[in-house]
């Protein structure tokens, strides 16, 4: 989540929630990007929603947010455990 995608974030985690799924929110400042794609990688993981790409532009164009230059190969690398 960041700022302007929290009302969405909030109301894709109500659906999920409503059909049963656990939904986890990770913000988009860095550290949040990290820890995301650590969890993906340590826990049963069914699937992941990207909803803000901030680290990426911030890694790309110099920003203070940046979860580093390999931000979602985790997830490309098909890291979720029960996909």
């Amino acid at each position: 989540m960041l700022g302007a995608i929290t009302p969405c974030g909030l109301a894709v985690k109500s659906l999920l929630e409503a059909r049963g799924y656990e939904a986890v929110v990770f913000h988009t400042i860095g550290l949040g990007g990290m820890a995301l794609e650590e969890f993906v990688e340590t826990h049963a993981v069914l699937g992941v929603i990207e909803l803000s790409i901030n680290e990426i532009g911030c890694e790309m164009f110099g920003g203070l947010a940046s979860a580093g230059a390999h931000r979602l190969k985790p997830l490309a690398r098909g890291r979720c455990h029960r996909c």
